[in-house]
């Protein structure tokens, strides 16, 4: 959406900094990616045993995940809480 608009606006130093952002934000991403998910072969892994504190903290991150979901596809119920909460701070 916003660069469609700054296409549409010719505002070109805008579309070309939010691609150079982009492509960078993306390139550290998969930096991490092929960090985490390609080991080499020979190295031997150790695991840590689980414990309570994270599983708790895997269920919350979960839950906050599919909250953001959920408000990302359906924010009307929000937006209705928040506007209500503004007038009755103004008064």
């Amino acid at each position: 959406y916003i660069i469609a608009t700054g296409v549409e606006s010719h505002l070109w130093w805008l579309v070309g900094a939010l691609v150079i952002g982009s492509a960078i934000g993306v390139y550290y991403y998969l930096r991490v990616m092929v960090t985490l998910y390609l080991v080499e072969p020979n190295l031997r892994r150790h695991d840590a045993p689980l414990k309570w504190e994270q599983r708790t903290g895997g269920v919350m991150l979960l839950a906050i995940a599919i909250l953001a979901f959920v408000l990302g596809v359906y924010p009307q119920p929000l937006l209705e809480m928040v506007q209500q909460a503004g007038l009755q701070l103004i008064g």
